[in-house]
């Protein structure tokens, strides 16, 4: 029992000493630990960003003193200075130039050339009243030479000729004088033949012939005389001078052309009889006889003689014809 006596101040006084120990370093009241709880585990989210760290309290004696964790500093881009825009300066407002307006060129019509002659003939042989000629041979004299081309007479027929002869070569047969055509009455240096009176009635469409003509290559000067033979008589009026050059080509068809142009290829050619002067006048649509047509002009009320190919229906003259193949009498 004494015992206990003694231990019991003894124990009071310890923990005074340790309470003054403890005020002595601290002054302060020892914290009450509470009970530890469970935590909850978290699951980790993959894809979550985490948080920067922060640092823990620093637990000294007696006190908590906070560490400061200093911020990420990220230095910042360096931007540009913004360029200076250039301020336009004025330009003078441009003079209009007045564009030339061109002169518009002609377009000619395309046309076969006629081949170019250094001297030409055109020949007309007309049958003469009581003969007949139709398939007969002509022969052509260059001067008093004989040519060594001929053809056949034809109704109406219309032929490119070119006629050669040699120096050694001398005509024979019936001679007949040489008439200078310029000395006929009423006959013209080119188509002049035409103008000689035909005998016989109705007339038959003499035969033309045009071309060139030359001996021994050589073409033959102006003025001579081209003569045309049948049965070795040589045709009355039958005769044609050269000519140094032949007339200028008109360009196009020209009026005969333009008023039958709806017949179109089946054209041969026209022809008109004038039974007051007794002579033909023809036309042919083919270039190269362009600048030895006669006829120039279709007038109303007058007869001609419109040569076709084959059979054809055509408005002439704003009324509708049938022309045969052959010759067809028109009145226009």
């Amino acid at each position: 029992m004494s015992d206990r006596h003694f231990a019991l101040p003894a124990v009071v006084s310890a923990i005074l000493v340790v309470l003054i120990g403890l005020t002595a370093c601290g002054g302060g009241v020892p914290p009450i630990v509470a009970p530890a709880t469970a935590v909850p585990v978290v699951q980790s989210d993959p894809t979550a960003t985490l948080p920067n760290p922060t640092a823990a309290p620093v637990v000294g004696l007696g006190t908590t003193v906070p560490i400061p964790v200093p911020a990420s500093m990220t230095p910042p881009l360096p931007t540009s200075a913004p360029a200076a825009t250039p301020t336009p300066k004025p330009t003078d407002t441009p003079v209009p130039v007045p564009t030339a307006t061109p002169t518009p060129v002609p377009v000619l019509t395309a046309t076969s050339p006629p081949p170019s002659f250094n001297g030409t003939y055109i020949l007309i042989v007309n049958q003469i009243s009581g003969e007949t000629y139709t398939g007969k041979t002509i022969n052509f004299k260059i001067g008093e030479r004989d040519a060594a081309e001929s053809a056949v007479w034809e109704q109406g027929g219309v032929d490119e000729l070119n006629l050669t002869a040699s120096s050694a070569a001398q005509g024979g047969g019936k001679q007949a004088p040489v008439i200078t055509l310029a000395s006929r009455s009423g006959l013209s240096r080119r188509g002049g033949i035409l103008a000689a009176p035909l005998l016989q009635a109705p007339p038959l469409a003499p035969h033309v012939l045009v071309g060139t003509a030359s001996v021994d290559g050589t073409l033959i000067p102006e003025g001579s005389v081209i003569s045309a033979w049948i049965d070795g008589a040589r045709v009355p009026g039958a005769e044609a001078l050269i000519q140094a050059t032949p007339a200028t080509l008109t360009g196009g068809p020209g009026p005969v052309g333009q008023a039958l142009g709806e017949i179109g290829d089946n054209l041969v050619r026209v022809w008109r009889f004038d039974s007051e002067t007794q002579a033909w006048t023809f036309y042919d649509p083919r270039a190269l006889f362009g600048s030895f047509n006669s006829l120039k002009e279709l007038s109303a009320g007058q007869f001609y003689y419109v040569v076709t190919k084959e059979r054809q229906t055509a408005a002439l003259n704003g009324q509708a014809r049938t022309l045969f193949k052959g010759w067809n009498p028109v009145v226009w």
